[in-house]
């Protein structure tokens, strides 16, 4: 019994022995495995990364295709309709210009304000008469009468006569001759009148004409200017006009508020230290006067100079811009305040680049952008302080905090959120104490589209005129733009205004005007009568 106990005790303990061993050739196989899908891993792991880093550019390149398709193929204007933007269908492609079919007109504006020339035209003598018995027709009160704007331009050869007088008396202090006194020249030598350079100033600038088309125009009617006189008269106009422009910099520097803006100029010129022809206009826009500046660099030294940022002096107030890197380089002593109309372009970006994902985001997030123009807009037109400002006031800063802040807090918390929509929210989050400015002060913009419409017309006539040749003549072309967007924004006429400064340096010799003398000439110090006599048509 004990030898039959003991042999099947044995065999038992083979068995498991055996088992162990199994076991153990499967663990010594399963490590095996292990390592070598380990070593697939470590093969592939990179090979994942490479994947998604070529899906990201995947999408970007998709979002750069989605943009450049709507550069080639979609409307030329950023404007969209607040209809639209509300969930109200679009007009369709074809919807008119202008004036509607159905809607309430205007009427046709009469132009009293120009002067009248009345032309008669009335029946000859024997038109008079009955052409059957011979009798005469008898004239009635009655009269068909219509007007016509009729706009001529034509180029005229003033001669100055100056008779000249001999005394004949034998008194000692009386001169040989005697004479009236001539017209001053706007500068030796000038042969045009103040309005003729005037007008040309502005066809340039205003007109955003180049050289050779304004020439075109003046040889239509009788005038042949070659370039090069042209050069030389704007840069006499340019010695002229440089008190007046520093006038109106040093102006500028002494408000508390600014709009902010520069584009890209082409200056073929290169300074020291400057590989390239780029340089940049540069637009500051106080409550009273606008600026231009043309300067070769687009970094923070610009603001630093122009503010005297570094000076004992520097300006001090709000800067209303976009969100490039310069602006928040003088934070130390100006205020910034972001604009709101490129936050909401960044969302609408971000629809049209990525329409399957972020579409509905995106037309979600620029309802709330229009949703804060509107709140904005209805406390804006109520009495500062007063009972229905204050519910206005509340109502907008309840919507910014609950339907704005909470929203991108709470989407920037959600993992899953979408790369892009990502950015555009943490570009909202770093610039969020400046885009909330305007609560805290109501007589701020939302955005900074004032200084985007002033350099409307200058980028036109980059296109045009594709720039200067050389840097006094973008100085000119600054100071030309300041003082004229300064004369529209005082309702001023530029045209009689620059005249009327080159009349007075022509009276003076040809020479720059100094001093007190400048001070007729700076609108914000301009007497009512002045204003009235200086001002634009219509205005």
């Amino acid at each position: 019994m004990d030898t039959a106990l003991a042999f099947r005790t044995d065999e038992a303990e083979n068995a498991f022995l055996a088992e162990i061993a199994a076991r153990d050739g499967e663990i010594a196989h399963l490590r095996s495995e292990i390592a070598r899908l380990n070593a697939k891993v470590d093969i592939l792991r990179p090979l994942k990364a490479k994947v998604q880093e070529l899906e990201a550019q995947v999408e970007a390149l998709k979002a750069r295709v989605c943009q450049l398709q709507r550069l080639l193929y979609g409307r030329k204007s950023e404007r969209e309709k607040e209809a639209a933007e509300a969930g109200e269908p679009e007009q369709p492609v074809g919807r008119r210009r202008g004036q509607q079919p159905g809607s309430p007109g205007h009427g046709r504006r009469r132009q009293l304000s120009l002067p009248t020339e009345e032309v008669v035209h009335d029946l000859s003598l024997e038109e008079r008469h009955c052409p059957n018995c011979g009798l005469p027709y008898g004239l009635t009160p009655l009269a068909d009468t219509f007007e016509e704007m009729d706009f001529q331009v034509s180029v005229r050869r003033v001669v100055h006569r100056v008779p000249l007088y001999r005394p004949t008396c034998s008194c000692s202090d009386q001169p040989g001759l005697v004479s009236a006194p001539t017209p001053g020249k706007v500068y030796p030598h000038c042969p045009y009148t103040p309005q003729t350079i005037a007008w040309l100033v502005l066809l340039k600038h205003l007109g955003s004409l180049p050289f050779n088309r304004i020439l075109r125009l003046l040889r239509l009617r009788g005038l042949f200017l070659s370039p090069g006189s042209m050069v030389g008269m704007l840069g006499q106009v340019a010695i002229l006009l440089a008190p007046l422009y520093e006038a109106f910099q040093a102006h500028c520097r002494t408000a508390d508020r600014w709009h902010a803006d520069e584009t890209g100029w082409k200056v073929f010129i290169r300074p020291p230290g400057k590989a390239s022809f780029r340089w940049w206009l540069w637009v500051f826009a106080a409550p009273d006067v606008v600026i231009f500046l043309l300067k070769p660099s687009r970094g923070a030294k610009v603001l630093n100079e122009f503010f005297g940022l570094e000076g004992p002096n520097p300006s001090r107030g709000i800067l209303l811009t976009d969100m490039f890197s310069s602006y928040k380089a003088v934070l130390k002593f100006l205020v910034a305040a972001y604009c709101w109309a490129h936050m909401r372009r960044y969302f609408r970006d971000a629809g049209k680049n990525y329409p399957e994902q972020l579409a509905e985001w995106s037309r979600a997030w620029r309802l709330r952008v229009v949703s804060m123009y509107r709140l904005n807009k209805a406390r804006k037109a109520l009495t500062p302080g007063s009972p229905a400002f204050l519910e206005a006031d509340e109502a907008l800063r309840r919507f910014v905090a609950q339907e704005v802040e909470a929203t991108w807090r709470a989407e920037l918390d959600d993992p899953n959120l979408y790369r892009p929509a990502r950015e555009v929210l943490q570009t909202m989050r770093r610039h969020w104490e400046g885009l909330t400015l305007f609560l805290d002060y109501p007589e701020l913009p939302m955005d900074n589209n004032l200084a985007e419409r002033l350099l409307r017309t200058p980028v036109v006539g980059r296109k045009n005129f594709y720039g200067h040749q050389a840097a006094w003549s973008g100085e000119l072309s600054a100071a030309i733009w300041s003082i004229q967007n300064t004369c529209e924004l005082h309702r001023l006429d530029p045209l009689r205004y620059l005249t009327e400064y080159l009349t007075a340096c022509a009276a003076k010799g040809g020479k720059p005007l100094e001093g007190s003398e400048l001070d007729r000439f700076l609108p914000w110090m301009m007497s009512p009568e002045q204003r009235q006599a200086w001002a634009a048509p219509g205005g």
